[in-house]
């Protein structure tokens, strides 16, 4: 993201800092970034509370939770002190962070004018702490980023360097960033056909893997929805390659079908009433290919479902 950023402004300075040594510093020098590292303790490093999801939140769990977090607060003052020292050496114009912890530390030593930019890449359903903590301080952040993720076919088929096997295995980037993107007119298009005034943000990013596109959308709503799955099944009743979904796709869910599976749910913690919809295609089916099949079946009078697997 650094790399891509720094193509599209380079005037802009990025200062990163890291919790302790490793080859992520050098990527970041590499990518021009300066780096500081303040090392986590321990205890905080430790800290998580999937034990406690995969038990169940059982008695044992909670209790070994609490002590992890006694732990945790004996060390925790010190270093949000030199954290805070960090930033401040850099005066940044804008805090960026990643991952639960650095969420809750920069909302917490953040300064008034300083803008606070969460960048949120995993699900809290069942982490009751971290929902907790980014409920408490969701209204420090001034904006969230989402992903959309996208097999390596999901970029086309020209063939470029960069969609090489030996490319993108164990890789992960964005592409078509800062609303570039091709089909991003279809997009705006479509939402204009529906009546839609709003602004569009498309940040595809591409998967280490070979097939299947996975979304996450965020939308703003003047009041909460709530059964946000049920304007879903009224839209899409009968609809044989559309699946409405309890539980969050997956693209193993899809993988050779001809189907979108979406699942919605109200994000908890944000100022404004928002949806998160999130779906899982197979875009080497449910793609144009299937698009195409399923049109023609329609135009020739034939069983819409004929060839297409679902």
């Amino acid at each position: 993201m650094i790399s891509a950023l720094g193509r599209i402004r380079p005037e802009w300075r990025f200062q990163v800092v890291i919790p302790g040594d490793g080859p992520l510093g050098r990527k970041l020098q590499d990518v021009g970034a300066s780096c500081a590292t303040v090392r986590m303790p321990a205890a905080l490093a430790r800290l998580g509370e999937w034990s406690a999801v995969n038990e169940g939140w059982s008695a044992s769990a909670q209790m070994a939770l609490g002590l992890r977090l006694c732990e945790t607060a004996a060390v925790l003052p010190g270093y949000e002190s030199r954290l805070r020292r960090a930033v401040s050496g850099f005066q940044p114009d804008l805090i960026h962070t990643n991952g639960f912890k650095a969420h809750v530390l920069g909302a917490r030593l953040k300064q008034r004018h300083q803008p606070l930019l969460w960048h949120v890449h995993e699900y809290v359903s069942r982490r009751r702490l971290s929902r907790w903590l980014l409920g408490r301080y969701a209204t420090r952040c001034d904006g969230v980023i989402a992903n959309s993720a996208s097999g390596v076919t999901g970029a086309g088929n020209t063939p470029k360097r960069e969609y090489l096997f030996a490319e993108v295995s164990d890789d992960y980037r964005a592409y078509g960033v800062g609303n570039t993107h091709r089909h991003l007119k279809e997009m705006t298009a479509t939402l204009g056909t529906l009546g839609a005034d709003a602004d569009l943000v498309f940040t595809p990013h591409l998967l280490p893997v070979a097939r299947g596109i996975l979304s996450t959308i965020t939308i703003p709503l003047t009041a909460p929805l709530a059964d946000p799955l049920a304007i879903y099944r009224d839209a899409y009743a009968g609809e044989p390659f559309i699946e409405i979904a309890e539980q969050q796709p997956t693209l193993h869910d899809v993988v050779q079908r001809n189907v979108v599976r979406i699942a919605a749910t109200m994000i908890e913690g944000t100022r404004t009433p928002t949806l998160l919809v999130t779906s899982a295609i197979d875009n080497l089916v449910k793609g144009a290919a299937g698009q195409a099949l399923q049109n023609a079946n329609l135009m020739l009078g034939l069983d819409e479902t004929l060839g297409l697997p679902a």
